[in-house]
């Protein structure tokens, strides 16, 4: 996948939660048990940075503690809403480089939960984890959340996303689409689709290899159970 074919992808997933914001907010209000996980890890005084806040959901965590919570997302309609759930939160809507407007060493912790997955192109993955290299602190937390499309219910979408990729070797050189991408609907109350949202598919060996090339260490590493049919990879890593 070229950089421009990437950049493309992520102004149309920006459209596509812009389009989808409230109804997607309203199915995000409870937190996951897996949150329950990063808890350690927040301590007072830290400066977190939420990479695809979306609605806010996790700044909810952390208002109880003394903590300077940043949100960036690349949907404004979304973060309209998550400046409402985190009035004392800063928010940056994000263009679709991706590049983060922040100095180096200044988070503390960095969270990107079930974000990562939207970032398209092995380029642009490999951008943000450098960048979040540099901004933290050292010492400091990354973790990181995606879905996993190898066991559960959404199994259903690695055929689908081998046709994609066959379809972009043979007759774009593989220019638009990389191997494991793919598009999953986004349907309303009512059953029909409303938007199709770029994911790219993690294996727990992957997501590890590629923190690990950026010069993480990795201090947990598996697979969690999210809900009755699902399940999400988690990486928790130190700089």
């Amino acid at each position: 996948m070229t950089l421009e074919r990437a950049q493309e992808i992520i102004t149309q997933t920006a459209l596509s939660y812009d389009k989808i914001a409230a109804h997607f907010s309203q199915t995000r209000q409870n937190l996951w048990t897996e949150f329950q996980e990063f808890l350690p890890y927040l301590k007072d005084n830290f400066k977190v940075l939420d990479f695809g806040c979306g609605n806010g959901r996790f700044g909810k965590i952390i208002q109880e503690k003394n903590i300077h919570y940043y949100g960036v997302d690349i949907s404004a309609n979304l973060l309209a809403i998550a400046q409402k759930n985190v009035p004392q939160g800063n928010f940056t809507l994000l263009a679709p480089d991706l590049k983060l407007p922040f100095p180096n060493n200044y988070f503390d912790l960095i969270v990107c939960l079930a974000a990562f997955h939207h970032i398209p192109s092995k380029i642009l993955r490999q951008q943000i984890l450098q960048e979040f290299y540099q901004l933290l602190q050292p010492h400091g937390i990354l973790i990181i959340s995606v879905w996993d499309f190898y066991h559960g219910s959404n199994k259903k979408y690695l055929l689908k996303s081998y046709f994609f990729w066959l379809k972009s070797f043979l007759f774009h050189k593989g220019q638009d689409w990389d191997r494991g991408d793919v598009l999953v609907p986004w349907k309303n109350a009512a059953g029909l689709i409303q938007t199709q949202r770029y994911f790219h598919i993690f294996s727990l060996k992957e997501l590890k290899s590629l923190i690990l090339q950026n010069n993480f260490l990795i201090k947990v590493a598996k697979r969690v159970p999210h809900g009755r049919y699902y399940n999400n990879l988690i990486i928790i890593a130190q700089k």
